[in-house]
């Protein structure tokens, strides 16, 4: 005995009446030569045609679904790419907005220094009016 598949439909064979049998309820479907089955009648050539056509129709699903899955994961892909980019923008904002506010608060200091220098400018010229 063994399992012969036979258009992607399993069969139980016995290799010495070339018997084959239906997996699922060891009914006698017909005989194997080798090449083809002879079908005991037209019903069991038909349950095979039919059982030959849902493998048929499983494996597009399969094959649908994982068409599925991949566009879905091609999709999280791209998704998880764009939060990179996202975080990466943001990174690089981060440290404009600090060049930024260094850049203010040395020109801050920098206005501090002229201010102070122009009190003593004006200082001095009052100083040197008054002398004159």
């Amino acid at each position: 005995m063994e399992t012969l598949i036979y258009e992607n439909v399993k069969y139980k064979h016995e290799l010495d009446t070339e018997n084959i049998k239906s997996i699922e309820t060891d009914e006698l479907f017909g005989k194997f030569d080798g090449k083809v089955i002879k079908w005991e009648n037209k019903e069991y050539e038909k349950k095979h045609t039919l059982k030959k056509l849902n493998y048929k129709k499983e494996m597009l699903e399969d094959k649908e679904d994982k068409e599925e899955v991949e566009e879905e994961e091609e999709v999280e892909e791209e998704v998880e790419e764009e939060d990179v980019e996202v975080e990466e923008i943001k990174e690089k904002k981060e440290k404009i907005i600090k060049k930024d506010i260094d850049v203010l608060y040395f020109l801050k200091k920098y206005k501090i220094i002229l201010e102070k220098k122009g009190k003593k400018n004006r200082t001095v010229k009052k100083r040197s009016i008054r002398i004159h």
